[in-house]
């Protein structure tokens, strides 16, 4: 594995701005895709009755609320201030500003740290050493982070680039620039180099393994409601002529419409590599 460099200050605030953009719509526009994922996530954790839990990256709260119940104390953190604001009124309990960086809590306090695709905005060499730091011995952490591009999200994605304006608006050309720059999170490539960093991180029987977890959605407008959740997304429209955009959309909806099924459903099958690693017990 290649050696991760900090997220720089400027990273930081466009990714915070990023996420503050995504926040307005996120429980609406979100959530209904992220739902199978977030619930995958918290059997795979096989959380017990009355065990502390954080959730770390919360965005709406998703996790977290899944999470609570049996007499569990579950916390929920984010960097965005306006992510917060959306999971408190999903009623998510026990909200917390702060950065994956330097969470600002006290050492040996969870047992279980939940991580969403909350990490690969992060330096590894930070953002898991903390994840570590807060756990109790013999605590762990369960994380999804997302695996191999999958063939609807790549459509998406295809499709609006090849409407996209060539001379972007400054908006749009700083955010462009913004989405092209690196992140640390980058240099973990395969499985491989995320043992390796969470091994370096302090962590010891690490489980780790890449796989499809299916989520059928009631319609094609589902899907692309989440998929233009997105800031990106939604400048790369806003720049388009009214009628490129228009033709965008339709080309959108057509060539999911082609993948959808015989009830108009449309099965989404992301690949998630998911992972769990415990802190060393002392002694």
């Amino acid at each position: 594995m290649r050696p991760a460099g900090n997220v720089n200050e400027n990273q930081r605030a466009s990714l915070l701005a990023y996420f503050d953009g995504a926040a307005l719509n996120y429980p609406q526009a979100v959530e209904p895709a992220f739902a199978p994922l977030a619930e995958a996530l918290v059997r795979y954790a096989a959380l017990q009755p009355g065990e502390q839990v954080i959730d770390l990256g919360t965005g709406s709260g998703l996790a977290a609320r899944l999470a609570a119940g049996e007499g569990r104390f579950v916390v929920a953190l984010d960097l965005s201030h306006k992510m917060l604001l959306a999971a408190r009124q999903q009623k998510t309990p026990r909200l917390i500003r702060g950065d994956l960086h330097r969470v600002g809590l006290r050492t040996d306090v969870f047992d279980v740290a939940l991580a969403a695709f909350a990490f690969n905005s992060t330096d590894p060499t930070l953002s898991l050493r903390e994840a570590c730091r807060i756990l109790r011995p013999g605590g762990r952490l369960v994380l999804h982070e997302w695996g191999v591009i999958d063939p609807l999200s790549e459509l998406v994605s295809d499709t609006i680039a090849g409407y996209a304006v060539e001379e972007a608006p400054p908006e749009l050309a700083t955010l462009r620039e913004a989405m092209d720059q690196p992140l640390p999170w980058d240099d973990i490539e395969d499985e491989d180099d995320l043992l390796e960093a969470l091994q370096e991180a302090g962590f010891a029987r690490i489980e780790i393994e890449s796989l499809t977890i299916p989520v059928r959605l009631p319609d094609v407008g589902t899907f692309i409601r989440y998929k233009l959740a997105w800031p990106s997304r939604r400048a790369e429209l806003a720049a388009m002529p009214d009628e490129v955009r228009r033709l965008c959309l339709h080309d959108l909806e057509e060539n999911l419409a082609a993948r959808a099924e015989n009830d108009g459903g449309l099965l989404w099958q992301p690949v998630v590599v998911r992972a769990r690693a415990c802190k060393p017990a002392r002694g």
